[in-house]
């Protein structure tokens, strides 16, 4: 039997023998971890990009599971030292290895420390479904709120019909419950669910109501949800931007038109409202935007929400010209400049406005024709159909491929939001199987059967937790 002092003396051997490989695996999914975060969340990427990147992180773990136990004295640093990244990759370890103890610890810190939920759920959401659906009954059976919230997640993650138990966490009191559930039931589908998320809107939290109506909305509602998402957008809140983006899909364009006039005679964010602008798909705007490009403070976001409605690309079209001499953006090497914050359009292009003003008198009437109606919004240079959003899913940059994405929810509403999130191998499987052909129906938000989507759609029926 070995004694404590034998144990202490094993443990700092082997740590002092710890593979240098190892560690670079670890650092290398570190630094990934943190790339992979912010291509998520900018505009200036496509699938392919998130291919490239989700293929050098599977093979820096596939590094990190060759290991055997000689990875886990570095990973229960997350236990000691908990950093997001670290929880990430503890935690895909331990649920591929069914290593449960260790899972359970994972679990527990994350419940402690809210700063690491994220990291903990983007894991889930990086394993494979056939490691991550056993888990969901055994985190239903615990005592814990968290990880009845995170067996809500990975049902959300499969795209799972479990609707009993997503009318359960509805009714319950607990906002984490509600939130995740609300979140959960629109982007599955869950048709049926529908007056129960709206009976949420009324309630006093002001981030359930957001998530209830855009839920609602995404279910079909275009009433009471709608209204709310439009109350929400005038009032000054956390929530604002994300109902005016929701809004920019479902108003008539003709409404939205006159709700960015308004906010923008009340000096409301240019950015936000050029952001807008691109995503409303109006070529009404195109003027405007064009403007916008001769001040450099704006050129490139402009130029970008100019391209998300017309379709061009300024690098490969040669429609990009150099930065302004004088111009500066974010934090540079003067110790007596206050500027801190990071070049928000950093990794967009400076387009020729000369060039695409040329280009929109030459070809800005070709829209025109293409206008059947006169709410007719265009994403990636044509009128939106369920063909534009699987191209631009498959080719557009990652702000437009939410946006379709968004689009094809609400041309079905009972079909599953298209998770642009996920390993990109999973995203691109999806894609193979959405791509038959379909007939060619325009924008248009309606009720659709739903009798085939949830004919198809998996189904679980757990047994709800107990206090």
């Amino acid at each position: 039997m070995k004694t404590s002092d034998q144990s202490n003396i094993e443990t700092r051997v082997t740590q002092s023998a710890r593979p240098l490989w190892l560690a670079q695996h670890v650092d290398e999914i570190t630094a990934l971890f943190e790339s992979r975060a912010l291509l998520l969340r900018t505009s200036a990427h496509r699938l392919a990009d998130l291919q490239i990147l989700d293929e050098r992180m599977d093979a820096h773990l596939d590094g990190v599971r060759i290991s055997g136990a000689q990875k886990w004295p570095i990973l229960l640093q997350a236990l000691d030292e908990p950093t997001p990244a670290l929880i990430y990759l503890a935690t895909i370890m331990a649920v591929e290895a069914r290593d449960t103890h260790r899972l359970q610890q994972l679990l527990a810190l994350a419940e402690t420390l809210p700063e690491l939920r994220s990291a903990l759920l983007q894991a889930l959401t990086w394993i494979a479904p056939d490691f991550t659906q056993p888990l969901v009954q055994p985190l239903l059976n615990t005592q814990s709120t968290f990880c009845w919230r995170v067996a809500l997640h990975l049902l959300r993650q499969h795209q799972t019909h479990a609707d009993t138990l997503f009318e359960w966490a509805l009714s319950q009191p607990d906002q984490g419950l509600q939130a995740t559930a609300l979140n959960a039931t629109a982007e599955i589908g869950l048709m049926d669910l529908l007056p129960c998320c709206q009976r949420l809107l009324q309630s006093v939290d002001p981030e359930i109501r957001f998530l209830a109506a855009r839920a609602g909305v995404l279910l079909g509602d275009r009433n009471r949800s709608l209204a709310m998402l439009r109350e929400i957008a005038v009032a000054d809140s956390p929530w604002q931007y994300e109902a005016l983006s929701l809004l920019t899909l479902f108003l008539p364009v003709p409404d939205m038109q006159h709700l960015l006039t308004t906010i923008a005679r009340q000096g409301g964010d240019a950015r936000i409202l050029i952001q807008l602008a691109g995503m409303l798909g109006s070529t009404a705007n195109i003027p405007s935007l064009l403007r916008l490009m001769e001040n450099p403070a704006f050129a490139r976001l402009a130029g970008y929400a100019f391209c998300t409605i017309t379709g061009l690309d300024l690098v490969t079209q040669g429609l990009e010209v150099e930065a302004p001499e004088d111009f500066t953006a974010g934090p540079d090497d003067d110790p007596e400049d206050d500027a801190v914050e990071s070049d928000p359009d950093e990794a967009l292009p400076w387009p020729d406005v000369k060039k695409l003003a040329q280009w929109w008198s030459q070809n800005g009437a070709g829209f025109a024709a293409d206008t059947h109606y006169a709410e007719t919004r265009y994403l990636f240079g044509g009128p939106i159909t369920r063909e534009r959003c699987l191209h631009v899913l498959q080719h557009g940059w990652q702000s437009q491929r939410r946006m379709a994405a968004l689009y094809l929810k609400v041309m079905a509403p009972a079909s599953p939001l298209f998770p642009v999130d996920v390993p990109a191998w999973r995203q691109q499987a999806r894609l193979d199987g959405l791509s038959v052909p379909q007939p060619n129906h325009p924008y248009a938000p309606a009720h659709p059967s739903t009798a085939a989507s949830r004919n198809t759609a998996p189904r679980y029926s757990p047994e709800l937790p107990r206090r």
